[in-house]
C-alpha cells in the first residue's frame, strides 16, 4: 500500500504493487494460503528430523504416519479449512 501511494516510485513498480495487493486480496489466495499454513504446520515436525545429523528413525516414521493421517483427515473434510477461511 505504501508503494502504491509513494510518488518516489516509478509507474511500473506502482502498478506491480498495486496488482499484488489486489491479488493478495482474494478469497482464492487467502484459501490457499490458510491451506499451506495448515500442510505446513502438519509436515514441518517432519521435515525438521529428517533433516537432522542424528536423526531417530523411530521418532521420523512415528511423525510420517501422523503426517499421513493428518493429510488424509484435511484431504477428506475439505469443509473444515472453508469454515475457518
Amino acid at each position: 500500500e505504501k508503494t502504491v501511494n509513494n510518488t518516489s516510485f516509478d509507474t511500473d513498480k506502482r502498478s506491480t504493487a498495486d496488482g499484488m495487493q489486489n491479488l493478495f486480496s482474494t478469497k482464492q489466495f487467502i484459501a490457499t494460503a490458510y491451506l499451506l499454513r495448515e500442510i505446513f504446520a502438519m509436515t514441518g515436525p517432519l521435515s525438521r528430523i529428517l533433516q537432522s545429523v542424528n536423526i531417530d528413525f523411530g521418532k521420523a516414521l512415528n511423525l510420517l504416519d501422523s503426517a499421513l493421517e493428518q493429510l488424509h483427515e484435511l484431504r477428506d473434510n475439505p469443509q473444515k479449512i472453508i469454515n475457518s477461511v
